[in-house]
């Protein structure tokens, strides 16, 4: 039957359910702007009724457990677009980097150098006995050539960088891991009885979405509550256990593989940071060095072509003159010397002396200006190099590089911009979902705080019936 002891039950669930909620609800509201927080919410449900003479009796409240707002789809949807991010940030920081090597346009970049040069060549033309316009001839091409040596290191140092930032990230990557099968491990010691570990799967879950910004990352949850995360197509960390991945390297080519296995891991994924790091360590920048080692090659191979049976003042124009930048084999060198934008460098005669500069086509005639005006023709060869299948001139060709690397940086910044705005409008997605609202949560702390209290009245209202039964005894 129905009795006082069942309503002060049933008043005493409903004290405890409502201050449970009122904690949760102030927890919330404490942990706001607590980055990577996830919005709980108190899942109450009904006493099992108790069956009397009279029906089923009510039997008050309980909690049934503490709910994360969290959706799944949100998150997926997240790691994906934050990793497409990551991936054209990362692209269009390492393109960023090689365009800044070029510096164009700029009187000090490779294309005014090389201006500057034939223009020399144009000033000793008009005076082919000119000691100083010779001179300058010689700085001009030292100049030049300093300017493709630079060049060519800046290029190595935008290559070091690449590797180390990648190191870097594997090194994190492999941290991250750890500390997800740690906490794997933690969850489900914690909800083998039941309980829900919130806490542990939000501090899981921000290192997952720290992942996807390194590498494509997947998710599997496992009905014990572990996680099971796939980076690229390598399961990275299957409850306490976490692979380590490292930087290879092969004839010059990078790549990732699984540490200690030496099993190669595909990067071959839109959206991976990882894949797009290696992407400019073994296509862009072996391309735009390959560019520039052929321009340096070419320019090379046509001054020598003029120069080589040309006449100098230093002999008194009797004997062909020689190279103007250096092309034979280097001594002891099994290999040979092998002209690039890092060696080119000038002839030994022509770094002794500028009087060793050939002017003329004809021995024995220092007036002769041919093969100066030949050589300051070469700025408008529009055969002087094929680039991209088409010959074209060497600054032709210059340009078509510095195009090229700006397009590339171009596309890169405009996709970086487009998965940012991607990221942010998913991030507000889930956080409408799983962020805390200040506001909402007022209003449930008020609508527990009045179950509150009315639970108490119900005390105070036994008490009462329980006082005027006594008084009827007497």
């Amino acid at each position: 039957m129905f009795t006082l002891n069942n309503i002060l039950s049933v008043a005493r669930s409903a004290i405890a359910a409502q201050q449970t909620a009122v904690q949760v609800a102030s927890n919330n509201i404490a942990n706001a702007n607590t980055e990577g927080y996830t919005r709980q919410r108190v899942v109450l449900r009904p006493g099992a009724p108790v069956n009397t003479a009279l029906g089923p009796a009510a039997t008050g409240v309980h909690v049934a457990s503490y709910e994360r707002m969290r959706d799944p789809l949100l998150d997926v949807s997240f790691r994906r677009d934050e990793g497409k991010s990551a991936a054209s940030s990362m692209r269009r920081d390492l393109l960023r980097q090689i365009e800044g090597v070029f510096g164009e346009p700029s009187e000090y970049g490779l294309g005014a150098a090389m201006d500057r040069f034939w223009s020399a060549w144009d000033d000793l033309a008009s005076d082919p006995l000119n000691d100083a316009a010779r001179g300058m001839v010689r700085q001009r091409a030292i100049q030049l050539t300093s300017t493709f040596q630079n060049a060519a290191a800046e290029l190595d140092a935008v290559a070091s960088g690449a590797e180390t930032r990648l190191r870097d990230s594997l090194t994190r990557l492999n941290e991250l891991g750890k500390e997800v099968a740690r906490l794997n491990v933690e969850i489900v010691a914690a909800e083998a009885g039941g309980a829900t570990a919130n806490e542990l799967r939000d501090a899981r879950d921000r290192l997952i979405d720290e992942m996807a910004g390194l590498a494509s990352v997947r998710v599997t949850e496992q009905a014990n509550g572990s996680a099971s995360v796939f980076v690229e197509n390598t399961l990275f960390v299957d409850g306490g256990d976490s692979k380590a991945l490292e930087l290879t390297e092969t004839a010059g080519t990078y790549g990732v593989a699984v540490k200690g296995s030496g099993a190669s891991v595909s990067t071959a994924r839109e959206g991976s940071a990882l894949n797009e790091a290696l992407r400019v360590l073994n296509e862009d920048l072996p391309a735009v060095g390959q560019k520039l080692d052929d321009l340096a090659r070419a320019l090379v191979e046509r001054v020598n072509a003029v120069h080589a049976g040309a006449y100098a003042a230093g002999d008194g124009f009797t004997n062909p003159a020689g190279d103007f930048f250096r092309s034979d084999d280097l001594p002891g060198t099994p290999n040979g010397y092998v002209v690039s934008a890092a060696s080119i460098t000038l002839a030994d005669p022509i770094e002794q002396s500028a009087a060793n500069i050939a002017t003329s086509t004809v021995a024995g005639q220092p007036t002769n200006n041919e093969a100066a005006l030949q050589l300051a023709a070469l700025r408008n060869d529009s055969n002087a190099i094929t680039s991209d299948g088409i010959p074209t001139t060497l600054s032709g060709a210059y340009q078509s590089l510095v195009t090229g690397v700006a397009q590339e940086t171009r596309a890169a910044e405009d996709s970086a911009t487009v998965f940012s705005t991607l990221v942010a409008q998913t991030e507000t997605r889930r956080a409408s979902v799983s962020g805390v609202s200040i506001d909402e949560e007022l209003i449930r702390l008020m609508q527990h705080q009045q179950a509150y209290v009315a639970a108490t009245r119900m005390v105070t209202a036994v008490d009462e019936m329980l006082g005027e039964l006594l008084g009827m005894v007497r």
